[in-house]
């Protein structure tokens, strides 16, 4: 979860031209991470935030 977290804060804080790179490598961990995770309890150390974002993006 940690990861997430991190590479959604490296995302959302990129500058213009590290913004594409930065969207990718969070998808990529977000996506494996909610792939390989079967519990669903660790939902709950996400941020509001993170959530939001991991819902709009359909990997929750």
């Amino acid at each position: 979860m940690m990861f997430v977290e991190i590479s959604f804060h490296l995302f959302k804080t990129a500058t213009l031209a590290e913004k594409e790179t930065a969207e990718l490598v969070f998808e990529e961990i977000a996506g494996l991470t909610c792939r390989q995770l079967k519990e669903v309890y660790w939902i709950d150390a996400l941020s509001d935030e993170v959530l939001l974002e991991l819902n709009a993006r359909k990997l929750l």
